[in-house]
């Protein structure tokens, strides 16, 4: 309540190693967690919470590893994640949409963003139109850049809005 001192609220018994995690809550005011996980198929591990007391909780597989896992709700309920996939031979930086009237809990792999190699951790920001994206990736440098993509929701296929 103060910033400062904690308690513990609630515990997850997921198994194969989960560690990197983001947390958001969804306009309804339930959470929502996308978690890394590093054993067990390694797959990415989506859960809600059933109501604002956050006690109870459903977890679904996304389906792919997906590391350094980040996503942005928008007011229409799609949802647009990011982070390193590991499909390819080489880790790319990945983008997945949830749509929000779509299959339940359904992630998918919309597109893969120019990287490579020591990649991922993509931020998201809705400005106008557009979805901004910043990630690292060592694709062209052996130094980690920073890059920033400029992705239209139009071609993401989601809504930032209701209507």
């Amino acid at each position: 309540k103060d910033g400062v001192n904690y308690t513990l609220f609630k515990s997850f018994e997921l198994d194969g190693y989960p560690n990197e995690s983001t947390i958001r809550f969804l306009e309804d005011g339930r959470m929502a967690i996308m978690v890394r996980r590093e054993k067990k198929g390694r797959s990415c591990m989506w859960g809600v919470s059933s109501d604002t007391t956050y006690q109870d909780w459903t977890w679904k597989s996304i389906g792919p590893f997906i590391g350094g896992p980040d996503f942005i709700v928008m007011d229409s309920g799609d949802i647009v994640a990011g982070g390193r996939t590991t499909m390819c031979k080489m880790p790319k930086t990945s983008i997945f949409v949830k749509k929000a009237n779509g299959k339940k809990d359904r992630f998918a792999q919309t597109m893969i963003l120019p990287s490579g190699g020591d990649c991922s951790y993509p931020g998201f920001l809705v400005v106008g139109d557009k979805v901004w994206v910043s990630y690292y990736s060592t694709h062209e440098t052996k130094k980690a850049s920073i890059y920033l993509a400029k992705i239209p929701l139009k071609m993401l296929g989601v809504k930032r809005d209701k209507k």
